[in-house]
């Protein structure tokens, strides 16, 4: 893990700023600064469970000369947050972050996690924020939606049994039965210890049908078993099933 030094931190109306140097770590330096993380609503408001809080996230770099992935994270048990389908660039610039919690309770920090391609952490830093999450009456009422929908199958692209580069994207089309009210969203996630990364999915499919996900290995390593995961609106996991597969990256 990268080393961190917090150079200023000052929280002002609705914006937590901080500057956050880090250092890459077997791949020379990185000189990444976040510049400021303002959050939506201020902290202190209260919400009700499954309301976002965003974070919009200030930086600057030109070192590497390649993209950066960021998140912003709560730690807590019931917390959900927006995967980087969008990232850093080199020179200065600012992107958006959702964190929410869905389950009643209390979010006390956020966390800035930032990683290079290769999923190697160039700077984790936790920003303190005050936000009470009410319980949601729809939103229980939706914990059984989309029991019972089905995985009908899973085609990968390459074909299992593939020799992968570091990175490359394996391409997962899976075919659907949902039911459900609101919809699910679907997940390709590799089951393995090894630096990965796995595309986001805020969709809401229903019906029948076939949607294509993501996943990429950061690392020489072998992957065995994928699990698709089917998710509805209130954070609810209906459906979980393991594939055998056989992917390797090689060193």
């Amino acid at each position: 893990m990268g080393s961190i030094l917090l150079a200023a931190a000052v929280t002002i109306g609705v914006a937590a700023w901080l500057v956050v140097r880090a250092r890459a770590n077997n791949d020379g330096s990185t000189d990444l600064e976040i510049l400021g993380v303002e959050f939506t609503p201020p902290t202190g408001a209260v919400l009700t469970a499954g309301e976002r809080v965003v974070a919009t996230i200030h930086y600057r770099y030109s070192r590497p000369r390649a993209r950066l992935f960021v998140w912003a994270k709560a730690d807590h048990p019931d917390s959900s947050y927006e995967p980087s389908n969008a990232a850093m660039q080199p020179g200065t610039g600012s992107l958006r972050r959702y964190v929410a919690l869905d389950e009643a309770g209390r979010i006390d920090a956020i966390t800035v996690l930032v990683r290079d391609v290769q999923q190697r952490t160039l700077a984790e830093n936790p920003v303190a924020v005050d936000y009470e999450f009410l319980p949601d009456p729809e939103r229980e009422r939706l914990r059984g939606d989309g029991l019972g929908s089905r995985l009908l199958s899973v085609d990968f692209d390459p074909p299992s049994g593939s020799v992968l580069r570091v990175g490359q994207q394996v391409v997962a089309e899976v075919a659907f039965d949902i039911t459900g009210e609101k919809g699910l969203s679907v997940w390709v996630v590799p089951v393995t210890t090894s630096r990965a990364s796995y595309e986001p999915s805020d969709d809401g499919l229903n019906g029948q049908g076939t949607v294509k996900r993501w996943f990429a290995l950061g690392e020489a390593s072998r992957v065995e078993q994928v699990m698709v995961v089917m998710t509805n609106i209130a954070g609810e996991t209906v459906l979980e099933e393991v594939v055998d597969v056989d992917f390797r990256v090689g060193a």
